[in-house]
């Protein structure tokens, strides 16, 4: 039996969308269902409660999407969940902006190996092979 983990990467910031965010609501990419029924429980309702309007959208992934919305300054993506590779190969061609740790609580807060310079592990998971 082999386990291989894998990492999904949570974008704090897409590539010109932090500027924008300021003068619109956030808006949160994530994964769909009932996964993201859940992050809306825990995480947006409580994140509303406190006085910002938090947005979620749906999607399926892929460096496509991301690529369109950016080069075609059509980007109203705050935050996004992406694949680990997504994550290496947006960051390399600026899809994303970089994180200032420090802002985030620290490299230390969190699980090693999971920190990027362009995003966060949130999720980590494994597969039976």
């Amino acid at each position: 039996m082999t386990f291989k983990t894998k990492t999904i990467f949570t974008l704090l910031a897409l590539a010109g969308a932090a500027a924008m965010a300021a003068d619109r609501d956030l808006t949160v990419v994530s994964w769909g269902g009932a996964y993201q029924d859940g992050q809306k429980e825990v995480f947006f309702k409580p994140f509303n409660a406190a006085g910002t309007k938090l947005l979620d959208e749906a999607w399926d992934g892929g460096l496509g999407v991301l690529r369109t919305k950016i080069k075609g300054g059509n980007n109203t993506w705050d935050v996004v969940q992406v694949e680990a590779d997504e994550l290496e190969v947006g960051c390399d061609e600026g899809l994303y902006e970089k994180l200032d740790v420090a802002k985030i609580g620290g490299a230390a807060r969190y699980l090693p190996g999971t920190v990027h310079a362009c995003g966060v592990g949130a999720i980590i998971y494994n597969l039976v092979l």
